[in-house]
């Protein structure tokens, strides 16, 4: 029997992501990526190797979403700070590399293009 350690359900979506290293020597550095599940408190996405993060780096992510549907369609902007926690290596079956992230605050919603 497996038995779940996570706090939140989470949540499969694939959308494109970047992130921004928050410490001062790494600053402006731009990573991109590909959202694969996220939840309340964490998400999981992959990225091209060799993986430019290391456990314990902290980042801030944007997340591109395109919300509202065909009535009210518009594109909306999910930012968070967060920590690496833990990284995948690739392999055959998943060429890019995991990289797995706690929040360490809300996520923000900023609506608009």
């Amino acid at each position: 029997m497996i038995v779940e350690k996570r706090r939140h359900s989470r949540v499969q979506v694939t959308l494109p992501l970047e992130f921004r290293f928050c410490l001062p020597q790494a600053k402006g550095q731009v990573g991109l990526g590909t959202l694969r599940n996220i939840s309340l408190s964490g998400l999981y996405f992959h990225c091209p190797p060799p993986a430019p993060v290391q456990v314990g780096d902290l980042l801030k992510l944007l997340i591109i979403t395109h919300a509202g549907g065909q009535k009210n369609p518009g594109v909306s902007r999910l930012k968070v700070r967060c920590r690496v926690v833990r990284l995948e290596p690739p392999s055959k079956e998943q060429p890019q590399v995991g990289v797995a992230v706690e929040f360490l605050e809300d996520l923000s919603l900023h609506p608009g293009v």
